[in-house]
C-alpha cells in the first residue's frame, strides 16, 4: 500500500511538474517509470528498495519545492492566488490534452470511414474488440464469459484505478491550495 501511495504521488508530481528536472534522454523526456526509479534511487538512503516515511517525506518536500519553484513567478517562495490559478489552468489544459489524445487515438483506430465520429457499426466493432480484450485478461477459466467472481475482480480493479486517479488529482490540487 505504501508503494502504491508513493507511486501515485510521485507519478502525479513528476508527470505534471518536474519532468524536465530529472533530465532528458537524447532530447526526449524520460518515461515515468524511469523518472520514478531515479526519484526512488535518490531518496532511498538506506538502499532497501523502499522509501521509509522519512525518505518519502524528503522526496515529497523536494517535489513540492520544485513545484513551487516552477510556478512561483514573483520568486517570493510561496504561491499567490494568481500563481495557483495559473498552475490549475495548466493542469486542466494537460488533462484536456490527454483526453483529446485518447479520443483521437480511439477515432484513428475505430473510425473506419474517417468522418470524425463513430457510427453504430464502428461502435459495435469497438465494443467487441474491448470485450475480447477484457475476456483475454479477466476470463481466468477461459469459458468465454465472465463469472461473478471474475466480474467482481474486474470491478475491483476498475475501482482501484479510479481511486488512484482521484487520489492523484486531489494531491495535485492540495498543492495548489
Amino acid at each position: 500500500m505504501k508503494t502504491i501511495f508513493l507511486s501515485i504521488i510521485a507519478a502525479a508530481l513528476v508527470s505534471f511538474f518536474v519532468t524536465p528536472a530529472f533530465g532528458q534522454e537524447q532530447g526526449k523526456e524520460k518515461n515515468r517509470r524511469e523518472m520514478l526509479k531515479e526519484l526512488k534511487e535518490k531518496y532511498d538512503k538506506d538502499k532497501d528498495g523502499k522509501l521509509s516515511p522519512e525518505e518519502r517525506k524528503a522526496a515529497l518536500e523536494e517535489l513540492r519545492r520544485r513545484f513551487i519553484e516552477k510556478w512561483d513567478t514573483d520568486k517570493d517562495g510561496k504561491l499567490s492566488d494568481q500563481e495557483k490559478q495559473a498552475a490549475r489552468e495548466k493542469i486542466r489544459e494537460r488533462f484536456k490534452a490527454r483526453r483529446e489524445a485518447i479520443r483521437k487515438r480511439f477515432l484513428e483506430k475505430w473510425d473506419a470511414d474517417k468522418d470524425g465520429k463513430l457510427s453504430p457499426e464502428e461502435r459495435q466493432a469497438a465494443r467487441e474488440e474491448i470485450k475480447k480484450r477484457i475476456l483475454e485478461k479477466w476470463d481466468t477459466d477461459k469459458d468465454g464469459k465472465l463469472s461473478d467472481i471474475e466480474k467482481e475482480a474486474l470491478r475491483k480493479h476498475r475501482e482501484e484505478l479510479r481511486n488512484r486517479f482521484r487520489e492523484r488529482l486531489h494531491r495535485l490540487l492540495r498543492l495548489l491550495r
